[in-house]
């Protein structure tokens, strides 16, 4: 599930910051917005996978995509939801409030969890969701959107060097540089007699 949002391009470029976006307490930015200054100011359309927050598509105002724009800082090294970041956001303000801060959020959320699940049983239920949530998550970053299709190459010279126990289409699979052979699959009518 996808959720929209807009977000207006920012930049001090007199202070070495590029242009991108604030978007839940981090920022996003990619090649092409980092190096488009004439954008600053204008909004985007920001499509976001609330289960994992590393990466967001964005679209210019007239449709055109600018493409994934990923997250920056040490938010990009755990897999991470909404609702985690928004605990981590509350927990780190109130941190900040009593002057103790920390380059990792994520890291230092789970030790003060882990702190307290030892007397408190609501943080050691929490600590319990992080722990389900990074061990379940994939390492690999899925770009919200439309899933993309494995590529296949047409390649007619394989079909002269096939042999003819192997029956081929020319479909060659590129992963693994083999011909794929298809299979012809049975489907029954579903009755039982």
């Amino acid at each position: 599930m996808q959720s929209a949002r807009r977000c207006r391009v920012r930049a001090y470029l007199d202070q070495g910051v590029r242009p991108h976006i604030n978007l839940h307490g981090a920022r996003y930015t990619n090649r092409v917005l980092a190096t488009s200054t004439h954008l600053i100011g204008q909004q985007l359309l920001v499509y976001m996978n609330t289960d994992d927050l590393r990466c967001v598509r964005a679209f210019l105002s007239d449709g055109a995509e600018l493409g994934v724009l990923d997250v920056q800082g040490s938010w990009r090294l755990i897999p991470h939801n909404l609702k985690l970041r928004q605990q981590i956001l509350k927990q780190a303000g109130e941190r900040r409030q009593r002057g103790a801060g920390a380059p990792d959020p994520i890291e230092a959320y789970v030790k003060e969890k882990l702190a307290g699940a030892k007397t408190a049983r609501k943080a050691a239920t929490e600590l319990a969701n992080v722990n389900r949530l990074i061990g379940s998550a994939s390492t690999a970053k899925t770009p919200p959107g439309p899933a993309r299709q494995p590529e296949t190459v047409v390649a007619p010279a394989l079909e002269a060097t096939a042999t003819s126990a192997a029956p081929t289409d020319g479909v060659v699979d590129r992963a693994q540089g083999t011909a794929a052979r298809p299979r012809k699959l049975s489907i029954g009518t579903g009755q039982v007699f």
